[in-house]
């Protein structure tokens, strides 16, 4: 799980910003987890202590099943993969805000006349990120992230809910933290807002991704926005000081241990989002005009 030219931190934070080291095992089994139905084909994953002996307390990492594949995407050009296949791996990295996916961590089956017939994803340590200033997906660039989700797609994210994905977590082992919970819940707002208006992949992968290392993502600043009106509305009514500037670096993070502007935040966040959408145009209608 080592993104590339990426070095580790010596501060506990992964080797991708918002993500923190040793998290990574329980990553990637809550990606096969989230994966319902083996939508995206996330391949099965679990936990597992590794041990040198009997008396080593051993390493806790996960465990993959291997699946048969002819290559890495990397070696393909991308507008030989089958638009679906794409189009089920977006899904699945903008609902984990995933922040290393490359050519390098999806696998290719072909079939016996070597046409590509199914992508699999693979590597997802990085993903559900404690922030969503790291988010990175190369299928941005696609032309696959530029045509139309299909009704079996929308009909998926439909069915989606955060609170019963994280309900599920937590019955299989897997704990996370406020924030990255809070990530899952922004994320799959977004895919159940954005999809039915008819985004494509490339237009959501814009609204999440960094233009520009140091200038927020327009969900960033929405996030930013619904977590101060969050947490000044519960101060507000409990009579304590309405603080203009964030006391721990950004609103985002002072959500952490505030039960009662983490509950309001999701509204408040919800509205904002439906306003911004309602008031953008698609990429694809803008070219069409």
């Amino acid at each position: 799980n080592t993104p590339r030219g990426h070095r580790g931190s010596h501060n506990g934070e992964g080797m991708r910003k918002g993500t923190k080291a040793g998290e990574g095992a329980a990553r990637e089994v809550a990606a096969y987890l989230l994966d319902h139905g083996g939508f995206a084909g996330v391949p099965a994953t679990s936990l597992a202590n590794l041990t040198d002996s009997v008396e080593d307390d051993g390493k806790l990492g996960s465990l993959q099943e291997y699946v048969e594949n002819t290559a890495e995407a990397e070696e393909f050009g991308p507008s030989m993969f089958p638009c679906e296949e794409v189009h089920k791996i977006t899904i699945l990295d903008i609902r984990l805000a995933n922040t290393d996916r490359n050519a390098g961590n999806i696998l290719v089956q072909s079939d016996e006349d070597g046409k590509i017939v199914r992508l699999i994803p693979i590597d997802h340590g990085y993903a559900l990120p404690h922030t969503l200033e790291d988010v990175c997906f190369e299928w941005e660039f696609w032309p696959q992230a530029n045509m139309p989700y299909s009704d079996d797609v929308k009909e998926y994210v439909a069915m989606l809910d955060a609170d019963e994905d994280i309900a599920y977590l937590r019955e299989n082992d897997i704990e996370l933290d406020a924030a990255p919970e809070r990530v899952l819940r922004v994320c799959t707002a977004l895919l159940k807002e954005a999809v039915p208006r008819n985004f494509r992949a490339a237009d959501i992968a814009s609204m999440l991704n960094r233009k520009m290392p140091n200038r927020k993502s327009d969900i960033e600043k929405i996030a930013a926005q619904a977590a101060s009106t969050a947490i000044a509305e519960g101060r507000s009514e409990r009579g304590l000081l309405v603080h203009k500037s964030p006391e721990n670096g950004s609103f985002w993070n002072d959500l952490a241990g505030d039960e009662v502007a983490e509950k309001r935040f999701m509204s408040r966040f919800t509205k904002l989002l439906i306003d911004y959408l309602d008031n953008m145009v698609p990429e694809h209608e803008l070219a069409a005009k």
